[in-house]
């Protein structure tokens, strides 16, 4: 599958914020924070937000990347019913193309919650090594994450 980053658009965010995931990768579901869905929506946060597309033209997924001192942050969501089917690697991959091609920094960052296993093992695979863990407090509800990183 090829993956292919475009200019977020109002379509494709709804559509993305509309995606819920199996129940424990539910965690992840932008339904669950209000005020989440509310920054997502929002088209002055999508500067750095790109839809991802498949050879077909069709919503796969989407890439978002945050400038910080230390590198450059990756987000990334796919569509639920492509996870865990042998196209984590590649769309991953795609990513870091982009931010390689987009931005200037030698650094790329992202961040997992340390119980997705899944997760984890794509973005070793891809190259990305642990260098730190985060406590994180969401609604009241402590959590870790892993921070990754990748170096040109």
């Amino acid at each position: 599958m090829h993956f292919r980053p475009v200019p977020m658009n109002k379509g494709w965010a709804r559509t993305i914020a509309d995606w819920g995931f199996d129940s424990f990768y539910s965690f992840y579901d932008l339904s669950n924070s209000p005020d989440d869905m509310e920054e997502w929506l929002d088209p002055k946060n999508w500067n750095d937000t790109f839809a991802v597309l498949d050879e077909r033209g069709g919503l796969v997924g989407e890439y978002s990347f945050t400038p910080r001192p230390d590198g450059l942050e990756i987000g990334l969501t796919m569509r639920p019913d492509l996870t865990g089917k042998g196209h984590g690697a590649e769309f991953v991959k795609g990513a870091v193309t982009a931010a390689i091609e987009r931005y200037p920094h030698d650094t790329l960052i992202i961040r997992v919650w340390n119980l997705n296993k899944r997760a984890l093992k794509v973005y070793e695979r891809v190259g990305f090594s642990i260098v730190s863990t985060e406590k994180v407090v969401i609604d009241g509800i402590p959590f870790t994450f892993l921070v990754l990183t990748w170096r040109r």
